[in-house]
């Protein structure tokens, strides 16, 4: 085992206080480990670091004992357990970044603080923060945020790296150098259950809405299956969303055996207003919506690859939605195939929306002007929204609703009616649906996840 004298006696000193749902690398200095994994690519998984022990400087491989991820040049994210011994002697770890290797490449980095969450009593508020006395170079890993629920949903496939043992077995392990990677979907909370029971633990119910629970291991596993392990601790769990990008959902917190049970993660989800407010930093998607009322909503759109913002990185919420990007928002909502031609004379394939213009008119849902024009740049009111939503989800119009102000917008009342009459559109004290506003970005955030995402 690579662990120096000194740890030895830290492991000692942990392991006589540990109970049977331990968290997955208490002991510092205990080897991480993915069980049955494989070696991961390089630029698989950015922004994986490795934390270590100041024991042998020259020997990043002896030291680490936990993992994290590098969230901003100076910060990395981990579980509060691998920075604390015993409920009051703080670890300050050396962190490694920019490699998959345990061989000395990467470059090693000193922390000058740590923050460890306030409330943390294991398994709840595992989560803390390494603050690097030097920018790190390399890439960084991008965070699940509120709004990106789906990545949480059971059945999820998704993935833990670390460092360290190849097999379930604890007293007999042989460590890769390369870092390991497992496929360990998400499961729901009452499968969790009983499958920890079976192991002689239980989910950790108190902190459930703040915990995501993954892996293979069932009630009747004879062998062990991939899973993260003791010492995998502070490490990530990625999922990627329909937008094709790979987010952190997840930190290694505990479980009781390695390769036959389930794995509980903390949600990186629900602490990043911790996040956020010990780092100073601003995770959200796009810069232009922190602080929105619908902040969420266009998170919630964004990660299902309804929206990717504009050229500079924005979302522009304040802007008004135009007939060419309801069209994208559409045939992104519905996954429908980008149409080369079309029957518009005024969509000809050099505008951003044109193929996806082409795409919800060939499936009935958008139509032109009696000239034969779509006009992509004319911006869409509340009216038509509805219609393009009604027509998108195949509801059908409803003559009576619950709107005064409809009166000069017969054509699209019917559809008004539906989307109110499936929850799309809310109903004001007022009763008032103000169909003539246009739509704002916003705004068309909050329609499109009510139709699509719940």
């Amino acid at each position: 085992m690579r662990r120096s004298p000194f740890l030895i006696l830290l492991v000692l000193l942990v392991l006589a206080s540990l109970v049977a749902a331990a968290p997955v690398g208490a002991e510092p200095g205990d080897p991480a480990k993915v069980t049955q994994g494989r070696n991961a690519a390089v630029g698989e998984f950015p922004g994986q670091v490795a934390l270590l022990f100041d024991n042998e400087p020259g020997n990043a491989f002896q030291d680490q004992y936990c993992g994290g991820t590098l969230i901003a040049p100076e910060w990395v994210l981990t579980a509060a357990h691998c920075l604390i011994i015993e409920g009051d002697i703080l670890v300050l770890p050396d962190v490694i970044v920019g490699t998959t290797r345990l061989d000395g490449s990467g470059t090693r980095i000193d922390s000058v603080g740590t923050f460890i969450h306030p409330d943390f009593s294991f398994p709840a508020n595992d989560i803390g923060l390494v603050h690097l006395a030097t920018p790190a170079p390399g890439p960084l890993a991008r965070l699940s945020l509120p709004g990106h629920e789906v990545l949480e949903v059971p059945g999820t496939p998704a993935f833990v790296t670390g460092w360290g043992g190849l097999s379930g077995d604890e007293s007999s392990q042989s460590f890769p150098i390369d870092l390991q990677v497992g496929a360990v979907p998400v499961i729901a909370d009452d499968v969790c259950q009983t499958r920890l029971a079976a192991h002689g633990d239980s989910f950790p119910g108190a902190a459930a809405p703040t915990i995501v629970c993954a892996g293979n291991g069932t009630i009747s596993s004879s062998s062990a299956d991939v899973d993260a392990c003791r010492g995998d601790s502070g490490g990530p769990l990625w999922a990627t969303g329909r937008d094709g990008l790979r987010r952190q959902l997840g930190i290694v917190s505990g479980g009781p055996t390695c390769g036959f049970s389930p794995t509980y993660y903390t949600s990186v989800a629900s602490f990043i207003g911790v996040i956020e407010a010990q780092t100073g930093l601003s995770l959200a998607s796009f810069p232009d919506i922190v602080g929105n009322l619908l902040e969420v909503e266009i998170e919630r759109i964004a990660v299902f690859g309804i929206t990717a913002g504009d050229l500079s990185g924005n979302y522009v919420p304040t802007g008004q939605v135009t007939r060419g990007q309801m069209a994208s928002f559409l045939a992104r909502a519905l996954g429908l195939a980008p149409i080369g031609q079309g029957p518009f004379s005024d969509v000809t394939g050099g505008g951003a929306h044109d193929a996806n213009i082409n795409a919800v008119a060939a499936a009935g849902i958008a139509s032109g002007f009696g000239d034969g024009t779509f006009r992509p740049e004319l911006a869409v009111n509340r009216a038509q929204m509805a219609t393009f939503l009604a027509r998108a989800l195949g509801l059908a119009p409803i003559g009576q609703g619950p709107f005064v102000d409809l009166a000069g917008f017969e054509t699209h009342a019917g559809s008004v009616n539906a989307i109110a009459a499936a929850g799309i559109a809310r109903v004001p004290s007022d009763n008032r649906y103000q169909p003539g506003n246009p739509v704002s970005r916003a705004q068309m955030a909050a329609f499109l996840s009510r139709a699509f995402l719940t």
